[in-house]
């Protein structure tokens, strides 16, 4: 692993909270395990590694360390989803993956 993978993952965000993507194609295979251990544990690893055409295609890697990470609790029997963040904590009533759905769409941002 670079060096730097402390930079990238502390780097801050653009003025106006808009976010930025930095893509550089790699002429190698990435271990993602060794990436995960080096950039993101204790985080989490939702892991396509197993390839099948149609089936996988990314590997998704991340931790709650950062200035937007948020923590999400969703109540069935209340049918509630609570944020945690940096902001302060907000409650909404929403089914989870209506309102992941919305979160999603809102936060996209276009690779270049």
């Amino acid at each position: 692993m670079p060096t730097d993978t402390a930079r990238l993952r502390d780097a801050p965000r653009r003025p106006g909270g808009r976010v930025t993507v930095r893509v550089r194609r790699l002429d190698f295979a990435v271990d993602a395990a060794a990436a995960y251990r080096e950039v993101f544990a204790p985080g989490f690893w939702l892991d396509s590694s197993l390839v099948v055409d149609g089936l996988s295609r990314f590997s998704f890697l991340g931790d709650g360390r950062g200035p937007r990470a948020e923590h999400v609790t969703h109540r069935v029997a209340d049918g509630t989803v609570t944020v945690s963040g940096r902001g302060g904590t907000t409650t909404v009533r929403a089914p989870f993956f209506d309102w992941l759905d919305g979160q999603l769409r809102r936060r996209r941002v276009e690779p270049p």
